[in-house]
């Protein structure tokens, strides 16, 4: 017994959008380069407010070894590890990196 299968143009579109969402990785989620990492972090709202001791790519993330400002001065070292749009939201809580605005 053979059976026939016709993939309609809308059954494609959905198996197509399917793979995409699902199975097939995207430029968003491959590893970022040390540049982009870079980017990300200054733009982020802590950046104008820490001294960057060093950004580098570390299992597919961004990594960022920074020292922020704290309420009595200088904080210490600090670091975080995330992907470019968590870098991007980066806010100085006191001397700590939090993603978001601070609690």
């Amino acid at each position: 017994m053979i059976i026939k299968y016709r993939l309609s143009p809308s059954r494609i579109g959905i198996s197509l959008a399917a793979a995409l969402l699902f199975g097939v990785p995207t430029l968003s989620g491959a590893t970022p380069t040390r540049e982009q990492c870079e980017t990300a972090w200054s733009r982020s709202p802590a950046y104008e407010t820490c001294d960057t001791i060093a950004v580098n790519v570390r299992d597919d993330n961004c990594s960022i070894h920074a020292q922020c400002k704290a309420r009595g001065g200088t904080g210490l070292p600090y670091n975080f590890r995330g992907s470019r749009t968590e870098v991007e939201d980066l806010s100085n809580c006191t001397g700590r990196l939090n993603v978001g605005p601070c609690d």
